[in-house]
């Protein structure tokens, strides 16, 4: 450059002596000397620098670009899933039942033995130290119990055993029991063939479905040949009545012995999990006994499909006449073994005696019952669980995008969930991801059963995400849904079972550029540090509207 500007120098001084040898030989006059000028332009490299992809990513200062150990940057994002609990898969809802059980057969106290007696000498006529041929009825009355005023026999009898003290056969003796106000016949006694002198005949009348007083009458016909006699004193026909033992009546008033009756109730536990065994960490079972009968009461109740220890759920509950009692028990710590997922309830009502005291007490009387299970939760359960939804609520992640970035898109995408299932549930996954560009997008997958000790690994992995990061957006929101349970296969589930996950977006540096009126015509080297050099090739010219492909690789 210097030697081309000396020599122009060289070329202009020559022409200026020809120039004034010019005029010196023509004559004429000449000019003070003056100093030359000129333009010119000078292009002088300034810098000559190869930058590393890497090196200018770094520049870029985003957190959201990543270079791994050899050295290729690439866009990333990851977000950790908050952990879902299978906890709602152990829920269980209030279990409710109410029902009455009727007081049932009564237990009467039988009367003391009771007895009559038909004086010959009050009723047969003597004449001449002979007894006629005589046949006639005799009204007696029976009783009192001093037992009840009033029974309607259920279940029992009266055992009548008639003896011949007349010196006489009596070829025909009938007893007959009435209601002392009505007339209504009770019960029949029949001797068949007679009954000889000095015999007994014993026979056992039943009462059940007849109602009978503390007094009765017993109107007897008897029928003899007669005979010689010289005195009737001393002759007659006896008779013993002796009610049965365990006599029960269908309504009393009077004397009520101690009696129990046994009743059982099945409640459904629940309509969806199919349970074969579980353990409550928590819960509260309500029971409460009404007695409708005039007598006390004790009751106790047994849920033997509830255990602790081997020992079954028990309670003592006793109730005064009229009464009503409550109880609550803790659930917490029991163990519950459910029949066709239901349970049972076997309760055993002690109805007290009355003592001395008479009381009015109908079969029909009852015993309300009314339980309920309440704020159940499972520590752990065995059994068939119904398809069940785990909700992972939203979840943010934001997105740094890189300055210069705001008009670039991803070419090659790629989303990887990771998933690890610590429970024996299995599933479908559903994953939403909204950002904030308006665009959304959903990925499906699956879960596989584990364990808490050694979960399962599932991995959902998609490549659909360009459409969803164009334009690179500045959060995107994720949330999703695991349906676990089938419905058909038995698993064991715990409350401290749970899923935890990740979600990894992660491309390529291939970037889709819309550049406007951009024109490239020089060759940028950037060379990595690992290799001589990687290049991005721009020799043409673009419009406003075309795109452009940028693939930053090393070249070995």
């Amino acid at each position: 450059m210097k030697k081309l500007i000396t020599v122009r120098r060289l070329l202009h001084c020559g022409g200026f002596l020809v120039i004034v040898a010019g005029i010196l030989l023509a004559g004429c006059s000449i000019k003070s000397p003056q100093a030359p000028s000129w333009d010119t332009t000078l292009r002088l490299p300034l810098i000559n620098k190869t930058f590393s992809s890497g090196e200018l990513f770094d520049k870029l200062a985003a957190d959201n670009i990543r270079k791994d150990s050899a050295g290729n940057s690439s866009f990333y994002i990851e977000k950790n899933l908050d952990s879902v609990s299978v906890r709602s898969v152990l829920a269980v809802a209030t279990l409710s039942s109410e029902f009455e059980k009727q007081v049932g057969l009564i237990a009467v106290v039988s009367p003391s033995a009771m007895s009559l007696q038909i004086a010959f000498a009050d009723i047969v006529p003597l004449a001449a130290g002979v007894v006629p041929d005589t046949g006639l009825w005799v009204a007696k009355t029976l009783g009192p119990t001093n037992s009840f005023a009033e029974a309607t026999i259920a279940e029992g009898g009266l055992i009548v055993t008639a003896t011949n003290n007349t010196g006489f056969a009596l070829d025909s003796l009938i007893g007959q029991l009435r209601d002392p106000g009505t007339d209504i016949l009770i019960a029949t006694f029949v001797v068949p063939h007679g009954l000889a002198d000095g015999a007994s005949y014993v026979d056992t009348v039943s009462l059940a479905g007849k109602t009978i007083r503390n007094e009765s009458d017993f109107d007897i016909f008897f029928h003899t040949q007669g005979g010689l006699a010289l005195s009737l004193a001393d002759r007659s026909v006896d008779f013993a009545f002796n009610f049965t033992n365990n006599l029960k009546a269908s309504s009393v008033t009077g004397r009520v012995g101690e009696f129990t009756n046994e009743y059982d109730n099945q409640a459904a536990l629940t309509d969806d999990i199919h349970l074969q065994t579980a353990a409550f960490s928590s819960g509260t079972l309500e029971f409460t006994v009404e007695n409708q009968a005039a007598v006390d009461a004790q009751l106790t109740i047994t849920f033997p499909e509830i255990t602790n220890g081997g020992a079954a759920l028990t309670l003592t509950m006793p109730v005064s006449a009229n009464g009503s009692t409550h109880q609550t028990h803790d659930l917490s710590g029991w163990t519950v073994q459910p029949q066709h997922d239901s349970l049972q309830a076997q309760m055993v009502a002690t109805i007290l005696s009355s003592g001395d005291n008479y009381v009015t007490v109908n079969s029909t009387d009852h015993f309300g019952f009314r339980y309920s299970l309440g704020n159940l939760e499972l520590a752990s359960a065995t059994g068939i669980i119904p398809p069940t939804d785990l909700n992972w609520n939203d979840q943010q992640v934001s997105v740094e995008i890189p300055r210069g970035f705001e008009g670039v898109s991803l070419a090659l995408v790629e989303l990887q969930i990771t998933l690890q299932n610590y429970s024996e549930l299995s599933g479908d996954v559903e994953i939403n991801l909204q950002a904030s560009n308006g665009k959304h997008l959903t990925v499906t997958g699956s879960v596989s059963g584990g364990s808490s000790s050694t979960p399962s690994v599932s991995r959902i992995v998609s490549d659909q995400l360009a459409d969803l990061l164009t334009p690179l957006p500045n959060a995107i929101t994720i949330n999703g849904i695991a349906t676990v349970g089938d419905g058909i296969t038995t698993v064991q589930v715990t409350s401290r079972d749970y899923l935890s996950g990740s979600a990894v977006i992660s491309a390529p540096m291939a970037l889709n550029s819309t550049i406007p009126a951009w024109k490239a015509t020089r060759r940028i080297l950037m060379s990595k540090q690992t290799s001589p050099t990687a290049q991005i090739a721009c020799n043409k010219a673009f419009s406003n509207r075309q795109s452009l492909i940028i693939f930053l690789q090393g070249r070995r």
